[in-house]
């Protein structure tokens, strides 16, 4: 075996041993003290008391998402996901599983879950911390794999919790070629059964890791720009909003608009891009190329329960609203709003509505001449990876008429302000938007935005856009 294989393996075992078969892990508040028992009474009991913590934890978590989750009722249409379904898959191997403890469970939540991974900023995190392995996460040096970034820095470009265990897992593995993902198969299903070893697969399965791959390996820069078309096309690629500082971003992409000044199309490609920040494209891309003043509204319907009233921030957020008068009872904002797209099965437990109101202002500059810094067509290149401050992004420039988009439906996940949930028997942590945020015709962003153009048949959104230039369908 090569030693990059043998220190693979090495790491890969001492993952799996320290993350999926650490004993000792249970913690005080689901465990019973069993002393006087016997060894196999007192087994019988924690097992008992453990089992019935975390289906407990389950019915609580359902609970809360039931009465506080504004997109719940939006998920099946949205993206096909019934979430009680979810729930009760998940009821179903805590009852099933011949052994379980907190981390087992964290693995099942974050498996049975896996398809809400981008839908309202659902996650579940295991604080690793909770199980005093904070010290022994490994730093490694991901050169083995041919990438130019260690773990930690990779936790911090994709801001992930690097002592998580499922982002271990994630950098890990999902890196890891074919014949690694089936050795930590097999060690997974000789520790734990074949139950587990499956739900282990699934979930790696699930995982769409090709574009953060990409940006890994330097295939796709985070910011790239081209002219096509014998200097008539300028392409800027943009595909996130969080590895520059404003000042940063201001300069590439102020400096990309001197130099096509002449140039009769912009194509901008958001394609991959999973979100950061959207005021600086709002600041930066759509206020220097506007001739007036353009308004997009959001609405935030909520239900006003122990989530939204126990958020700091969520209740600050809306009180300083409501003193702006823009929250209204959803009755009277179906009175004073028209909102032509609003589905109302799916606002039928809302209680209030905050209206968020974005003016976008001229922002004419000298260098520009006081006109707009690029003064032809402006296309944006759109796919199912755009979501949440992208999603906002592609959503208001598709509102106030800013640029053409073209590509595929958007992959939404926004709901406005998120919260998190800790479980109070396993510790477990699970975050999620709370609000359902709608458009000004009442279309929800999680659904995704349409955009005006879809690929053409055996052709991605760049090529559909060229052949459309070629053709004058503009």
């Amino acid at each position: 075996m090569s030693s990059y294989k043998m220190v693979y393996k090495s790491i890969l075992i001492a993952i799996f041993s320290i993350l999926l078969v650490s004993c000792g892990s249970v913690s005080d508040g689901i465990r019973e003290d069993c002393e006087g028992n016997d060894i196999d009474a007192c087994d019988e009991c924690n097992e008992f008391s453990i089992r019935n913590g975390l289906l407990h934890d389950l019915d609580y978590l359902l609970y809360l998402m039931e009465n506080n989750f504004g997109l719940f009722d939006v998920a099946y249409r949205a993206r096909g996901i019934d979430i009680r379904s979810l729930f009760e898959a998940a009821r179903g191997d805590v009852l099933n599983i011949e052994y379980i403890d907190e981390q087992i469970f964290g693995s099942i939540l974050a498996t049975r879950f896996s398809a809400m991974n981008t839908f309202a900023h659902f996650g579940v995190f295991n604080p690793l911390g909770r199980f005093e392995h904070r010290n022994n996460a490994i730093s490694v040096d991901l050169n083995l794999l041919g990438i130019d970034y260690d773990i930690e820095s990779l936790a911090d470009i994709f801001e992930l919790d690097l002592f998580d265990q499922d982002v271990y897992l994630f950098l890990i593995i999902v890196t890891s070629p074919i014949e690694m993902q089936l050795e930590a198969k097999s060690i997974v299903e000789r520790s734990l059964g074949e139950s587990v070893a499956e739900l282990f697969m699934h979930s790696i399965r699930d995982v769409d890791f090709y574009t953060y791959m990409q940006i890994i390996n330097m295939e796709m820069s985070v910011f790239s720009t081209e002219i096509l078309n014998n200097g008539d096309v300028a392409y800027m690629a943009i595909r996130s909003f969080s590895r520059f500082t404003a000042e940063e971003f201001e300069q590439l992409i102020f400096g990309f608009f001197e130099k096509i000044q002449e140039t009769q199309h912009l194509i901008i490609d958001l394609r991959g891009n999973p979100g950061g920040n959207y005021r600086d494209f709002f600041s930066l891309v759509i206020e220097p190329n506007i001739a007036e003043a353009l308004a997009f509204n959001r609405y935030h319907f909520f239900i006003d329960e122990i989530l939204v009233q126990t958020s700091s921030y969520i209740s600050r957020f809306i009180e300083e609203s409501r003193e702006q008068g823009n929250v209204f009872s959803v009755e009277e904002a179906l009175k004073t709003f028209d909102m032509p797209e609003l589905n109302h099965n799916e606002i039928r437990r809302m209680d209030y509505v905050l209206v968020d109101k974005t003016i976008f202002t001229p922002q004419l500059l000298s260098r520009f001449g006081y006109n707009p810094a690029f003064a032809g067509k402006i296309w944006i290149l759109v796919d199912e990876m755009i979501g949440s401050a992208s999603e906002v992004a592609v959503r208001a420039a598709q509102e106030i008429g800013f640029a053409t988009l073209v590509g595929e439906l958007t992959g939404g996940n926004y709901g406005g302000a998120g919260t998190v949930v800790d479980l109070p028997n396993s510790g477990i942590r699970v975050g999620f938007d709370l609000f359902y945020v709608t458009d000004t015709n009442g279309r929800p962003l999680e659904a995704g935005t349409v955009p005006h153009y879809f690929n053409r048949q055996g052709m991605d959104a760049l090529q559909t856009v060229l052949v459309m230039i070629e053709e004058g369908q503009y």
